[in-house]
């Protein structure tokens, strides 16, 4: 069988990789269900700050992928947290192009819905982008988005993980004021959603480039709402981005229970999200059903490849009861972590920090961090090309 971590966390496939780890799927032998868990390698201070703010947490929203529980073991760390099997949302876009304004509406209203819920918790993502939306395969029915990667999200309450002078974000979904030097606001991620909704259905803009008001006004049709609320979303002024969004949540609140139809591009072709992941290898199929249980053995003393690239294992059969020195925590509904941010676990066990994967390959919430997906972008730099 695979490795696993603190007795708890079996190892099954890699199924995206990153500059500090890897996000496996794997099996939950607590809660005796297929999860992702992000394995972290050991980084430098700062990492360790931003894992301990994700590992912490926890918001229960439909729309919302967060970790709800991690171990740590020996050099291992894992995040665990529910599973997505569509890919991400720049992945649906790269696959179909221009959604139509049926479904782009959609997958709006539902990032909407998770930033009101995140917002009311406490919490401001930082990084809203469709690399950081997590969609589950339904096929060419209603699309189902969940926001993921809370690796530089902050509460008004927690230390600053940035350098004076910076601004954390991706080129293009930066609130204006930002650049200014305003603190993080939760009218900034809807500023961010507005640019989520203009990369539905101008997928080919300029990356980098923040559209403007008018930009989703010709996008959508000056006599559009949908179009009037994306305006709003993008204002330079923040008060009117939560009048839109309330705008878009109150005309819309009764379309989820409503029949959605069949999805469609924007030229009027099926619009689908497809399985993503491989099939599960034919023992653990048996093992999910029920027909097969999860094989107890000694520890061979042989654990993940610790050679830097992520993902490479040495051969070992590691399903073993929590061994002294590990440590487990579920997060509790709608708290946060025991410890809470900035408390390492209990015992000194190493921690690590965040993974830092390419756009469109951060499944079930893997962080972009700073760099890489999640950018620092000097204060007085307008925003420049290169973010997805």
């Amino acid at each position: 069988m695979s490795d696993t971590i603190a007795g708890r966390y079996t190892l099954i496939d890699p199924i995206a990789r990153g500059g500090s780890g890897t996000v496996w799927r794997s099996w939950d032998q607590r809660r005796n269900h297929v999860c992702a868990a992000k394995v972290l390698r050991q980084r430098d201070s700062a990492d360790l700050l931003r894992f301990v703010r994700e590992q912490s947490v926890k918001i229960d929203h439909p729309h919302v992928l967060a970790p709800y529980g991690w171990a740590a073991e020996d050099e291992h760390v894992v995040i665990a947290m529910d599973l997505s099997d569509g890919g991400t949302l720049e992945n649906a876009i790269q696959d179909h192009g221009a959604f139509s304004d049926k479904v782009a509406e959609e997958i709006l209203r539902q990032l909407i819905s998770a930033l009101r819920f995140v917002h009311a918790e406490g919490w401001i993502h930082r990084d809203v982008k469709p690399a950081n939306l997590m969609m589950d395969a339904t096929g060419t029915g209603r699309p189902l988005a969940r926001l993921a990667d809370f690796g530089i999200a902050t509460q008004g309450e927690d230390a600053r993980l940035t350098r004076i002078g910076t601004v954390v974000g991706t080129p293009g979904y930066i609130a204006p004021e930002l650049l200014e030097g305003a603190d993080p606001d939760p009218s900034q991620d809807l500023f961010a959603a507005g640019v989520v909704a203009m990369r539905m259905v101008r997928p080919d803009a300029e990356r980098g480039i923040t559209p403007t008001p008018e930009d989703a006004l010709e996008a959508f049709g000056e006599d559009s709402l949908l179009g009037a609320e994306v305006a709003a979303l993008l204002d330079p002024d923040p008060a009117v981005r939560h009048d839109g969004a309330l705008s878009l949540m109150e005309r819309l609140e009764s379309s989820a229970e409503e029949d959605f139809g069949q999805a469609t591009t924007r030229d009027g072709e099926t619009f689908e999200i497809f399985q993503t992941l491989d099939p599960l290898p034919e023992a653990w199929q048996d093992i999910v059903s029920g027909h097969a249980e999860l094989p107890k053995q000694e520890r061979t003393g042989e654990n993940i490849s610790q050679s830097g690239e992520a993902g490479e294992r040495t051969p070992s059969t590691t399903v073993v009861p929590q061994q002294p020195g590990a440590q487990q925590i579920d997060a509790p509904a709608g708290g946060r972590l025991s410890g809470g941010f900035g408390t390492p676990p209990p015992g000194g066990v190493p921690l690590v920090g965040p993974s830092s994967g390419p756009a469109g390959t951060a499944l079930s919430g893997m962080p972009s961090g700073l760099g890489g997906d999640g950018r620092e972008v000097p204060a007085q730099a307008p925003p420049v090309g290169g973010g997805t």
